[in-house]
């Protein structure tokens, strides 16, 4: 009997300390999972972040108004704003003054390179201003 019983100790000295294991990983799981957000890595996997995010967008315009941007076109608050060739460029207010629009174009001067290769001599960007270049 002595025999069984040091068998019986192991077995349990052994569960104990798998139980105590256990709990610590159950622990550390549950840590790492809203460490990492993996709540948030598993809806956008599936594509739920995507639509609550669009959904919100549709309840923001829906309290402000600030997309109904083709409502107004079909109800004629905006009308086509066209240059002097015909081509439409926008919608604007009936009665809008037309700003004088010019394209680009390549000065006389300009030498392509034979290689085709271009050399950025300067780099500028603007956004979001009036600036006229």
């Amino acid at each position: 009997m002595n025999e069984a019983e040091n068998l019986i100790r192991i077995y349990r000295t052994c569960f104990m300390a798998c139980l105590v294991l256990a709990i610590i990983f159950l622990v550390l799981t549950a840590v790492i999972f809203f460490r990492f957000r993996i709540l948030q890595v598993i809806a956008n996997r599936t594509g739920r972040a995507q639509k609550k995010g669009i959904e919100q967008m549709r309840e923001e315009n829906q309290r402000t108004g600030r997309l109904r941007h083709a409502e107004k076109v079909a109800m004629g608050e905006y009308t086509p704003v066209s240059l002097n060739n015909g081509n439409n460029v926008g919608y604007g207010k009936p009665g809008m003054q037309e700003e004088r629009t010019e394209s680009l174009s390549v000065p006389e001067q300009t030498v392509i390179p034979s290689d085709g290769k271009f050399t950025l001599v300067r780099e500028v960007i603007l956004i979001h201003t009036n600036e006229v270049i």
